[in-house]
C-alpha cells in the first residue's frame, strides 16, 4: 500500500543527534514525538523549546508538542508510531527492544541511526514483525545548555529510501532543510566507517578536528588509517560511497 499523509514520527532516545533531528523534523511541519531523559525534557521545557545552530550560522528554535520521558509497558493503548528513529547508543538498543515493540505496529519502519557495520544486527532477531533499516548521520552535532544544539560540521541525514522516508523527505526539502535518501545503505554505512576512523586519533590528539588536521603529524596518520581502512572494505567486497569532499582513494 502507497503512503501519500505525512507518517506518525518518534524519536526514541533524543539526546545530541536526536534533539536535532526532532527539531528539523518539527520544521518541516511533521507530526513528531521525542522520547527522551527527564533531564532533556526539563531543558526543552524551561528553555521554551530545541535551539538549533550550524557552522554556517544557521539559527532556529521549535518547541515540541509531545515529549514523553518513559513508555508504559504495562498499557495495551500506547500510541504506535509509523516510523521510529532510534538514536540511541548501540549499546543501549538491547534494553529497548519491549518498548520499541510497545510503540509500533506491523508496518512501522524502525530506522536506527547508529554508525557502524552490523550495529543492528541483533534487531533483526528481536523485532521480527517490523520493518527495520538503518541510517547514518555524517555529522558532529554538540550539545550546549539551555536545549542548544550545534551542528558543527557539513552534511545532512541520510536514509533508505522507503515509502515512508520519502515522504518526510519530500516534507524537509519544502522547508529548505537538506537530507539524502539512498537505495545502497551499506554503502553509505561503509562510507561512514571510514570517516570514522579518524574518531580514535581525534581522541588521542584532545583537539578539535579542525586543530588536529591542521598538525602534520596527525593530518598524515589519518590517510594510512583510511588506506588500511579502505583495504578491509576492498577485500570484503562492500560497495563504498563518498561523503567526504576528496575521492577516499585519495588517502592512497
Amino acid at each position: 500500500m502507497t503512503h501519500t499523509t505525512p507518517p506518525t514520527i518518534a524519536v526514541f532516545g533524543a539526546g545530541s543527534t536526536g534533539c536535532y533531528l526532532a527539531a528539523e523534523l518539527l520544521l518541516a511541519k511533521l507530526d513528531v514525538t521525542i522520547i527522551c531523559r527527564q533531564r532533556i525534557k526539563n531543558s526543552i521545557m524551561t528553555h521554551q523549546g530545541i535551539h538549533i545552530s550550524d557552522y554556517l550560522g544557521m539559527q532556529q528554535t521549535i518547541m515540541p508538542s509531545n515529549i514523553l520521558t518513559e513508555i508504559d509497558l504495562t498499557n495495551d493503548n500506547n500510541s504506535q508510531y509509523d516510523v521510529i528513529f532510534v538514536t540511541l547508543k548501540s549499546h543501549q538498543i538491547a534494553m529497548i527492544y519491549p518498548d520499541l515493540q510497545a510503540i509500533s505496529h506491523a508496518n512501522t519502519e524502525i530506522i536506527f541511526m547508529q554508525n557502524g557495520i552490523g550495529s543492528f544486527d541483533e534487531a533483526k532477531y528481536k523485532l521480527v514483525q517490523q520493518q527495520l533499516y538503518q541510517g547514518i548521520t555524517p555529522f558532529n552535532v554538540l550539545q550546549k545548555d539551555k536545549a542548544r544544539f550545534h551542528k558543527g560540521t557539513e552534511g545532512h541525514f541520510i536514509w533508505p529510501k522507503t515509502q515512508f522516508t520519502q515522504i518526510i523527505a519530500k516534507a524537509m526539502h519544502q522547508h529548505q532543510l537538506n537530507c539524502e535518501l539512498t537505495n545502497n545503505m551499506q554503502a553509505v554505512i561503509c562510507g561512514k566507517l571510514l570517516l570514522n576512523l579518524n574518531n580514535a586519533l581525534n581522541a588521542i590528539s584532545n583537539l578539535p578536528i579542525k586543530t588536529q588536521l591542521q598538525q602534520r603529524p596527525y593530518a598524515s596518520c589519518w590517510p594510512r588509517q583510511c588506506k588500511s581502512g579502505l583495504m578491509y572494505v576492498k577485500k570484503l567486497s562492500f560497495p563504498l560511497s563518498n561523503l567526504l569532499n576528496w575521492p577516499p582513494n585519495g588517502c592512497q
